[in-house]
């Protein structure tokens, strides 16, 4: 990027001023030259002129004049080779203290992609070795904070991570260590979370990035972001906090009436949705982590060797079992399961060993053996699955989690919704009565329930 550092003579103000298109900014008038400026200036405690973080003690600048003695003689103006020196009118002498007002224009606000790309190795994925989301917008804050939106390619879900974003006046950094889940922290798909933009160009409308690597992203400003790259919004009816801490591998299940889970306490836990209120376990878990109701019976996983088999039972008896290894082919490791009470068929999201591609089964499971009628390619992870109706519901990651309304027929996402709080690992998703209900554990480790409608 283009830089001019120049000393103020008489305030000791090393500034370093960005360039760009003569349309891109207001003027400031710096001690005889007029120069565009993309910075605040602010007067240090002791007198020293910085501008957005440079002293004049930085590398390669004048010492440091106060302004309380003896101006120092110094050139009005350290020009760095090769780039002109502007010139104009000075408006008149400054009084002590005073510093020209500076555009504190930046890369700050909401940026919607226009051309070119950004962050290709942020996301890559199970089996496919490529890049596989696109950012499509940015929104960068001046408390280091900031969003990225993404597009899932594989999926078509869009993604909204946290960020922490600090621009020194020169350099961008991006960091997704301000996303704190554990799905995050364990998120294979990951391929990098720190990126460093070297090159940044900002305007009133537009703003231009190049990474490490010379790769540009050209963006411009919006207000809002249109709803092809803003996630959906989900509406809180009901939160209820204190619950015992979700098993990681549980759903969350409506049965008899109730919502059940297990808990890391390894109890089948029991929620009651008249109540509002926990009621007594339905058992220890004993490897009978819930997935999924079909009439008075639950479908569960172990969570163990793989989790390759599927099992319809009684709280005391197994009735059914679908098992990869011996009716779908090979081992699969099995992780979000729904039952379509529609249809009669059972839905099961999961990675075969062979080639680790992510799809769902949906599985005939009226007679023996057990028939793979249809497979559907989703090559992300899923943590739980639901019905409602026809409308297939399910809590994925991409970059951070989402929910998701994904088309039956094509396997494509049809919607995405934020979660209601960014601070929980979801792991649990039900449907009732056109009502959300989701399952999750705070950063503190305990277990909360919220009721949403989407």
């Amino acid at each position: 990027m283009r830089s001019v550092r120049m000393t103020v003579a008489g305030l000791g103000v090393g500034a370093v001023l960005m360039g760009g298109c003569p349309s891109e900014a207001p003027l400031a008038l710096v001690d005889g030259a007029t120069v565009e400026s993309d910075l605040t200036g602010k007067i240090g405690p002791t007198g020293v002129g910085t501008i957005g973080g440079a002293g004049a003690d930085a590398p390669g600048d004048s010492p440091p004049t106060t302004l309380n003695g003896p101006v120092a003689s110094q050139p009005p103006a350290v020009v760095e080779p090769n780039l002109p020196v502007l010139t104009g009118e000075q408006p008149g002498p400054f009084e002590p203290g005073d510093v020209p007002p500076l555009d504190p224009r930046g890369p700050y606000g909401t940026w919607l992609l226009d051309s070119g790309t950004a962050l290709p190795e942020f996301v890559g994925g199970l089996a496919t070795f490529s890049e596989t989301a696109d950012v499509t917008a940015l929104r960068l804050n001046r408390d280091g904070t900031g969003r990225v939106f993404l597009r899932d390619r594989l999926t078509g879900a869009k993604d909204c991570a946290r960020v922490f974003a600090l621009f020194d006046g020169d350099e961008l950094v991006l960091d997704f260590a301000a996303e704190p889940t554990t799905d995050f922290v364990f998120n294979l798909a990951l391929e990098e979370t720190r990126f460093f933009f070297p090159v940044v160009v900002a305007t009133d409308d537009t703003l231009g990035l190049a990474d490490v690597s010379g790769q540009i992203a050209l963006f411009s400003r919006q207000q809002q972001l249109p709803p092809e790259v803003a996630c959906g919004t989900l509406e809180v009816l009901d939160v209820i906090e204190d619950l015992p801490t979700p098993q990681f591998f549980s759903d969350l299940v409506a049965f008899n009436g109730d919502l059940v889970f297990n808990s890391g306490l390894g109890q089948i836990e029991r929620f009651d949705l008249d109540n509002r209120e926990l009621g007594v376990p339905l058992g220890p878990t004993s490897s009978r982590l819930v997935q999924t109701a079909q009439g008075g019976f639950l479908w569960t996983h172990c969570g163990c060797g793989g989790s390759r088999d599927a099992f319809k039972r009684t709280l005391s008896t197994v009735v059914d079992t679908v098992s990869s290894e011996d009716e779908m082919g090979g081992p699969i490791t099995f992780r979000a399961i729904a039952y379509h009470a529609l249809s009669g068929r059972l839905w099961l999201h999961g990675r075969p060993f062979d080639d680790q591609f992510g799809r769902f089964f949906v599985v005939n499971t009226s007679g023996e053996p057990d028939v793979v009628e249809q497979e559907i390619s989703f090559n992300r992870d899923l943590r739980a699955l639901a019905f409602d109706g026809d409308a297939l519901w399910g809590l994925v990651t991409v970059v951070a989690q989402s929910i998701v309304q994904i088309d039956p027929v094509t396997g494509k996402v049809i919607e995405t919704y934020e979660l209601p709080d960014e601070d929980v690992s979801w792991s649990g998703l039900e449907m009732v009565g056109g009502r959300m209900f989701l399952l999750g554990t705070t950063l503190d480790g305990d277990g909360v329930l919220y009721e949403v409608q989407p």
